[in-house]
């Protein structure tokens, strides 16, 4: 008997070393797990030297990404579905899992340098 996948799934990938890029960009951000169907909100990512990522989505507070304690972590991927597929980072802060979409690889990868800095200054 098969196993039986559920879409999307994210597919680990080592992100390459690429160096903070300060700016802001659009992102696609789900919540909870990543085959759990729920909504999708467009949402922007903002990074700043010196300061957290931090997450702006409409209608509500912005929030700081950091991967600062135990109870936090980061992974980098793609989502792919049947017919397509997004560079990603599935977070785990506290409160959930959080998966963030990125219309390209090098995006993903300037922003867990960028979180990955934000560890090395805290």
């Amino acid at each position: 008997m098969g196993a039986r996948t559920s879409y999307p799934t994210l597919f680990r990938q080592t992100p390459r070393a690429l160096g903070v890029r300060p700016g802001s960009q659009t992102v696609t951000v789900r919540r909870g797990a990543a085959n759990e169907p729920r909504q999708t909100v467009t949402a922007s990512l903002v990074v700043s030297p010196g300061a957290p990522v931090e997450l702006r989505v409409p209608s509500a507070d912005a929030q700081q990404l950091r991967l600062h304690s135990a109870h936090t972590g980061v992974e980098t991927g793609e989502l792919r579905w049947l017919f397509g597929s997004e560079p990603a980072l599935l977070l785990r802060p506290a409160t959930g899992e959080l998966t963030i979409s990125f219309t390209s690889r090098d995006d993903r990868d300037a922003v867990f340098a960028a979180l990955a800095a934000d560890v090395e200054h805290s």
